[in-house]
């Protein structure tokens, strides 16, 4: 599976509201454990944590979700996606800045 990701804005900043698109190959996504997707967003100390699933999707090839980051810094994003009855983990790192 391939999934890209474009944060929405740009450049994320700490304390106001990021959407994280996702696009997948292809448009067979199911869902898993009752829902089209499952994030978990970490900050690089590993101090804040969040689970979030999908605030759009239908089982298309796009969906999104909305993160409001703590903190500035790099945040790890790992986000589970079921298709053809296999469960698929893919991550990517999202820099956020600081509220100027």
């Amino acid at each position: 599976m391939h999934v890209s990701l474009i944060t929405i804005p740009a450049n994320p900043v700490a304390g106001n509201r990021t959407q994280l698109r996702l696009t997948l190959d292809g448009a067979s996504l199911e869902q898993y454990l009752g829902a089209w997707g499952h994030m978990l967003v970490a900050s690089a100390d590993l101090i804040d944590m969040m689970h979030e699933h999908p605030y759009w999707a239908d089982g298309g090839p796009q969906l999104e979700f909305h993160v409001v980051f703590p903190r500035p810094q790099t945040y790890r994003v790992w986000v589970q996606l079921q298709k053809h009855g296999v469960v698929n983990t893919v991550h990517f790192d999202v820099p956020v800045a600081k509220l100027n």
